[in-house]
């Protein structure tokens, strides 16, 4: 099996943050991680960035662990997809769907760790 890691960037609809953090943090990231292959999820705020920085305030990180194939990688997305068709996955309102970045990313190195 492979991990690769789901990367989303987000941000809320005007004047809906605090639905939008209700949501996303309450209700979004376990619709997510009840989907097969789904192993975890984290988000994040943005706190620092550069004048041409990420073009949204919030990071959600998702494992993903798959065959590894394209095919398999492709699934991810594909599983997301019919889950939002069929209900079973909800998209508030207070996202703001126009400024939503979402890719996979595979490993290409072994993770490394600070010598203590």
């Amino acid at each position: 099996m492979s991990k690769s890691i789901l990367v989303v960037i987000s941000s809320p609809t005007p004047g809906q943050e605090e639905e939008y953090n209700r949501w996303y943090t309450d209700q979004h990231l376990r619709d997510v991680l009840a989907l097969p292959g789904f192993t975890s999820a984290q988000r994040f705020k943005l706190a620092v960035s550069t004048p041409n920085g990420v073009p949204g305030s919030y990071l959600a990180i998702y494992e993903y662990e798959s065959a590894g194939s394209d095919e398999d990688l492709q699934l991810a997305f594909t599983l997301l997809q019919n889950a939002t068709k069929s209900g079973q996955i909800v998209i508030s309102q207070a996202m703001d769907l126009a400024r939503v970045y979402a890719s996979l990313f595979t490993p290409i190195t072994q993770k490394l760790a600070a010598a203590l």
